[in-house]
């Protein structure tokens, strides 16, 4: 394939005459990084085995000069190790090097007149060298006010990924005249990305609380190497904020080299959701940096965090706390209040940046606190007033329930019940109607055949929880709750 229009055009080259000028070779543009290239230009030098060097037209009898350019690869970590700062891909194997004439107004000639190819390996004529790979490539120029354009690339024969990119300036340009002189032109090889990610030290922001964030940008070539150095990057990165609010901001949003600074400062402001840090790049591909944003305001369905009245019941309160922006992140529920318990307690992560919750009150009533904070430490007491559990009642299908002076248990509800057909009884119980994992429920019955002896038997029920109510109905105990209805027979309270 000949030199694409693409890569012609970020040369400042006329596509259509390029295609004349350069032989045929495979393209795949990705990589970016900074690629330094120092070249000693030496007038009529020869030098340079291996490389091959097309003039703008075919039998063109203008003169030519030379130039001789010396590159220098590091291909391994060691060799890379000892070098300078400047990015030169270890991936490269094959150079082309374009030459432009100046006129004498400064102006440079929008199509080359001259294009050098060169392999860069260690079994190329003109490199010596394994782990470092030191090329010299000889460059035909004319004569005059030169100005000079490089790409690198990853195969040989200018084939495989483009690497390094470096584009015809002022600042290129260098007098080749006839003779001895000696001239030195370093040539700043920009290394073009293939890849680049953006990230930070920080996970989250909270609303309230001011951050300044040091970004890491890397920019790896085609081949994976990632760049480094000072010099410019062949294309420049544009870097790009998704918050609108005005209270995160970049330092800058164009990055130019490797050796940029990028700084992201959060004012504690509040943002318009969790921010996002992207980028774009001419042939790179873009990991954006994503944070989470903790509003820091918790909410919970009770009115200002006040739940007033809540009846006790065969059923849990249920409640929960929300954050915007905290997907995922955990709360933590501790409860205050004698008698309370909250399930979860302890630290839960949030699901769509909300907690739900269980809370159980005393059976006597009272107040739970329940006291949500997020990872952050921003923090909402959820206060809810229980009111007193109500006792079931006790109650017989066979005669008159009469209560007796004293409770043998001290506690609950002593009855005396006339059954005719299974003589005269006497019932106890002592309840509890907390409903919880932690307190779980406690019931008894005991059977007396005279109220002035010793019970019959007694029973503890604790496969229903929170009991609604109790019936005596010969033979049997029947109870009522949270699972159904239940029954003991007589038989089972008698020793």
């Amino acid at each position: 394939m000949p030199l694409s229009e693409r890569r012609a055009g970020a040369l400042g080259l006329n596509p259509n005459e390029v295609r004349t000028l350069a032989r045929p070779r495979s393209m795949t543009v990705l990589a970016r990084g900074t690629l330094l290239l120092v070249a000693a230009l030496l007038a009529g030098c020869a030098g340079g085995g291996g490389a091959r060097t097309t003039p703008a037209a075919a039998g063109s009898a203008a003169p030519m000069g030379h130039a001789k350019v010396t590159i220098t690869i590091h291909r391994s970590a060691a060799a890379s190790s000892a070098r300078r700062p400047a990015f030169i891909s270890p991936s490269t194997q094959s150079i082309a090097i374009y030459v432009f004439s100046v006129d004498g107004g400064g102006n440079i000639a929008g199509n080359p007149v001259a294009t050098t190819y060169a392999d860069l390996t260690p079994q190329s004529p003109n490199c010596t060298g394994t782990d470092t790979v030191v090329c010299s490539v000889a460059v035909g120029a004319p004569p005059g006010t030169d100005a000079f354009g490089v790409e690198l690339y990853s195969g040989t024969g200018e084939s495989g990924s483009l690497l390094g990119s470096l584009s015809p300036t002022s600042a290129t340009e260098r007098t080749i005249t006839a003779g001895d002189n000696n001239v030195t032109l370093p040539l700043v090889v920009g290394g073009v990305a293939a890849n680049v990610t953006i990230s930070g030290n920080v996970s989250r922001l909270v609303l309230g609380s001011p951050a300044s964030i040091p970004l890491n940008i890397v920019a790896t070539d085609a081949a994976g190497n990632v760049i480094v150095g000072a010099d410019p990057y062949a294309y420049g990165i544009t870097l790009n904020n998704s918050d609108s609010s005005g209270a995160l901001n970049l330092s800058t949003a164009t990055v130019t080299s490797p050796a940029n600074a990028v700084t992201l400062t959060y004012t504690g402001g509040a943002l318009t959701g969790p921010p996002t840090i992207g980028g774009s790049a001419t042939y790179a591909s873009v990991t954006p940096y994503s944070l989470q944003y903790v509003s820091g305001t918790l909410t919970s369905p009770c009115t200002g965090g006040l739940c007033s009245g809540v009846a006790n019941g065969p059923q849990p309160f249920a409640s929960s706390v929300s954050e915007a922006g905290y997907d995922g992140q955990p709360f933590t529920l501790s409860v205050n209040g004698s008698g309370c318990t909250v399930d979860p307690s302890g630290s839960t992560a949030a699901t769509n940046g909300a907690l739900a919750f269980n809370l159980y009150g005393p059976p006597t009533g009272g107040t739970c606190t329940v006291q949500a904070t997020d990872i952050a430490g921003n923090g909402l007491p959820i206060v809810v007033s229980f009111a007193a559990a109500v006792t079931p009642t006790l109650v017989s299908t066979c005669g008159d329930s009469l209560p007796k002076p004293a409770d043998p248990y001290g506690v609950g509800l002593y009855v005396y019940v006339g059954c005719g057909n299974v003589g005269t009884l006497y019932g106890s119980y002592l309840f509890v109607p907390l409903d919880s994992f932690y307190n779980p429920l406690s019931f008894q019955i005991a059977v007396y055949a005279n109220p002035n002896e010793a019970a019959l038997g007694q029973f503890t029920i604790g496969s229903n929880r929170y009991i609604t109510g109790v019936a005596i109905s010969p033979p049997y105990v029947v109870y009522s709750g949270q699972s159904g209805t239940s029954q003991v027979p007589f038989t089972s309270l008698v020793p």
